[in-house]
């Protein structure tokens, strides 16, 4: 049996997918509609290029958010995303984004409104685009 959690439908919200040994693949798509109350965050690095060590913190309304960019392996056949996704509850953003790199350089983005997936790339480039909800 294994899990990943990923956002299958770029809305902002994580999605499940489950497969059993001796059974059927399933896929749960998460209908909630939280897009406009989550921030999807990707990151491109220099070395490694996938960013993996890079971490990933804000504060919300109920404390400090963090993620860090791992090799995407979880626990026992499971898979976790290699992006952040940051929920903020009823808020509207995110307050003092800051992400550091895995060569120990920050970026500081400050606060971030919600309803966003953000690609920040280790030169500073930042894009961002609307959730889909």
């Amino acid at each position: 049996e294994g899990l990943a959690l990923l956002d299958a439908a770029g809305d902002g919200d994580l999605d499940l997918y489950l497969a059993e040994d001796a059974g059927e693949a399933r896929f749960f798509e998460n209908v909630a509609g939280a897009a406009r109350r989550a921030l999807a965050v990707a990151l491109e690095g220099a070395a490694p290029r996938d960013a993996t060590g890079a971490r990933i913190t804000a504060r919300g309304p109920s404390g400090v958010l963090g993620h860090e960019v791992t090799g995407g392996n979880g626990h026992y056949n499971a898979q976790l995303s290699r992006h952040a996704h940051c929920g903020a509850g009823g808020a509207g953003c995110l307050r003092d984004l800051t992400i550091r790199w895995p060569d120990g350089r920050t970026a500081a983005l400050g606060d971030v409104r919600t309803g966003l997936r953000l690609e920040v790339d280790a030169e500073g480039a930042v894009r961002a685009r609307a959730l889909t909800p």
